[in-house]
């Protein structure tokens, strides 16, 4: 999108990492989320080798990290679940780290609305991040009641002119 010059200087001394390269540098065992870090006892912590179908999990956010989404508003960052993965209330979030997590077990509620917020901002989300049951009360316009009726009238416009003899 943008020429190297221009991107120059806003990169200088900062060292670029693809999310492949991130992934595996986070993905030690002291990346790795501690049970007893987490207070909240409606938290699960799941790791792949004590769940059954780990990889089939339908995590949140489509594999991004929520807690990045609201902290850095609307920024994503892919999520490591190989350093666990977090069930709240039926649901399943993974993080771009384990200090994330941390975060996120104190006030889920509020990261899920931040996060509900952000796609409020950037509506675009609401179909990326898959977040169509939190806004289960919007219809689409192709599923109203009357198909191929619109709601209101529209307002049609139109420059005209008449010459008189």
């Amino acid at each position: 999108f943008l020429r190297e010059d221009v991107l120059q200087p806003y990169t200088e001394g900062i060292e670029i990492k693809t999310d492949d390269q991130r992934l595996v540098e986070t993905s030690s065992e002291d990346d790795r989320i501690n049970g007893k870090e987490i207070d909240n006892h409606k938290i699960e912590l799941l790791f792949h080798e004590t769940t059954k179908n780990f990889d089939k999990l339908p995590i949140q956010y489509r594999g991004f990290c929520g807690w990045s989404l609201v902290v850095y508003d609307r920024l994503l960052i892919p999520s490591n679940p190989a350093n666990g993965v977090l069930r709240y209330k039926d649901n399943y979030y993974a993080f771009c780290d384990k200090q994330a997590a941390y975060e996120f077990a104190n006030a889920p509620d509020s990261y899920i609305n931040g996060v509900a917020e952000a796609a409020k901002k950037s509506p675009e989300l609401i179909q990326l991040l898959e977040l169509h049951t939190q806004f289960a009360s919007i219809t689409p316009y192709a599923q109203g009641r009357e198909p191929g009726r619109m709601i209101e009238a529209p307002v049609t416009k139109c420059d005209s002119g008449t010459q008189t003899d």
